[in-house]
């Protein structure tokens, strides 16, 4: 299951969890003229069979806000005032950059030392996780200017 449909898959469960199983199917039965079966209620919820656009916008029309549509094109779509709200602190940021650093700096000394093929995988393993953690560093000192020219 990608990204994208796990994240769809917990706000609807979270969502449905908390509106109530037959609340679901009233609601259904009152969008889309049909009532889904337990059955089938039951196997999206377990992961069984996938959510249908249809039950996604009853669940948000239950709630009265496109919540999943939102946190799913935010993904993709996210306004610099948006980002600089769901963006870690620049501190904390900093802070995973510098653990994931060190961590492919010590991987790549044990590589150099044992020269083998599992230790250079490693060693090249931290080293993506440390590009990614400073490219997330710089993405949050983007969003924190974002958000102070918007209060100026």
């Amino acid at each position: 299951m990608n990204a994208d449909l796990q994240i769809a898959h917990s706000l609807m469960r979270s969502m449905i969890s908390r509106m109530g199983g037959e609340a679901f199917r009233v609601n259904y039965l009152g969008y889309m003229g049909t009532e889904p079966s337990t059955a089938t209620v039951s196997r999206k919820m377990n992961g069984n069979a996938e959510w249908t656009l249809a039950d996604v916008q009853v669940v948000q029309i239950a709630a009265g806000a496109p919540i999943i549509f939102d946190e799913l094109m935010g993904r993709y779509l996210i306004s610099p005032a948006r980002k600089a709200r769901k963006a870690l602190s620049v501190l904390v940021q900093a802070s995973i950059a510098s653990k994931e650093s060190g961590e492919a700096l010590s991987a790549a000394m044990v590589a150099e030392d044992c020269r083998s093929l599992e230790a250079l995988a490693d060693a090249r393993r931290e080293a993506a996780e440390g590009r990614d953690a400073f490219a997330a560093l710089v993405e949050s000192i983007d969003a924190r200017i974002a958000e102070i020219e918007a209060l100026t």
